[in-house]
């Protein structure tokens, strides 16, 4: 669709995603181009399977769609390993731009940022269930975005890396986050 639409060739946000390289052992699908496009899709399936209103589906859609913006600009093979060391931070400029030039709203721009800068936060970890300091660390400076957002992007992200499986990095940080009322 994005090929066809001509987004592509519009937004060069979109089309330096093509061919930029990623460590086949983390994304075994291809380029980030591929990955977004399979993340995107599993987007509008938690979407739908979580019911969400018009304005988070929006924010977890564009959250999704922008979240890797920022490897191109950071993506170095070292060690013989593709690598994207600070791509999440580089890719909100990226995104802001992006967000700007399609003419969406301030609102939705606060909320799918957040989700852009932090979508890399499970990375430290390290497999392991946050402290509560870091969860409320975390929901703060996310706002005005939600963590449950966040999960949702997350879990688009985690889940679309074929042949991998389904999994959402988030869910045991999220039912805390329900328990300290965050």
């Amino acid at each position: 669709f994005l090929r066809d639409c001509g987004w592509i060739a519009h937004f060069p946000e979109i089309g330096n995603l093509i061919e930029c390289p990623q460590n086949p052992v983390w994304h075994p699908e291809g380029d980030v181009f591929e990955h977004t496009c399979h993340a995107v899709d599993a987007a509008v399936r938690v979407a739908r399977e979580h019911e969400l209103e018009e304005k988070d589906r929006l924010a977890v859609m564009f959250g999704t769609l922008c979240h890797d913006f920022g490897k191109p600009a950071t993506t170095i093979q070292r060690e013989g390993k593709w690598v994207s060391s600070g791509h999440a931070q580089a890719g909100v400029s990226i995104a802001k731009c992006f967000l700007e030039r399609i003419d969406t709203s301030l609102r939705l721009n606060e909320q799918v940022l957040p989700l852009v800068e932090e979508h890399m936060c499970h990375v430290s970890w390290k497999g392991e269930m946050p402290s509560d300091r870091v969860i409320l660390r975390l929901a703060r400076d996310l706002s005005p975005a939600s963590l449950r957002n966040l999960a949702f992007v997350c879990e688009a992200d985690a889940s679309r890396r074929p042949p991998l499986g389904h999994h959402s990095p988030l869910c045991d940080a999220l039912k805390r986050a329900a328990e300290l009322e965050v």
